[in-house]
């Protein structure tokens, strides 16, 4: 119980549910929140895959709700992903996506999924969570979304999403 008291206190202070939704404008009907594991999207493609997958997300009227691990940014520093590490620490600044980095020592993963949970909310990684399918039984209920990295495009069929990455 206290680690779900920990973690819900975290989520709040990382900006709940806010930033998330200021993503997509006030006017346009949201067709749902897709919560996005932005390690394994960035690792498995690139900033500008990254920057393609959200603006089209949002295009596409869904809320996106970003999270990191927490070594993340020491990772992009070690493979000298100069652009990776910029990117990242302008959207955790500025919490657009509603980004969020996790607390050292933890796992996105269980930040990733208790959100989710909480709102009902798809998840775009390339992980499948089997480990955590007794605790959250509608990962194995499509609600995990995954992408390819393939000639230049970034293709996530279940959310009508075939974008090209420039660069």
């Amino acid at each position: 119980r206290c680690v779900e008291e920990s973690m819900k206190k975290i989520m709040e202070e990382f900006g709940g549910d806010q930033a998330a939704t200021n993503t997509v404008s006030s006017n346009s009907e949201r067709r749902g929140m897709i919560v996005v594991d932005g390690s394994n999207l960035l690792r498995g493609s690139s900033v500008a895959g990254m920057q393609a997958v959200l603006k089209t997300m949002i295009s596409k009227h869904y809320g996106a709700k970003l999270f990191f691990d927490a070594n993340i940014l020491h990772c992009l520093a070690d493979n000298n992903d100069n652009d990776g590490k910029a990117y990242v620490e302008r959207i955790l600044k500025t919490k657009k996506y509603g980004a969020v980095l996790v607390p050292a020592g933890s796992r996105a993963d269980d930040f990733i999924l208790q959100y989710a949970d909480r709102k009902e909310a798809h998840v775009l990684s390339n992980d499948r969570y089997l480990q955590y399918v007794e605790r959250y039984p509608w990962i194995k209920e499509g609600r995990i979304h995954h992408f390819l990295y393939d000639d230049g495009r970034i293709s996530i069929p279940e959310l009508e999403i075939d974008v090209k990455v420039s660069g």
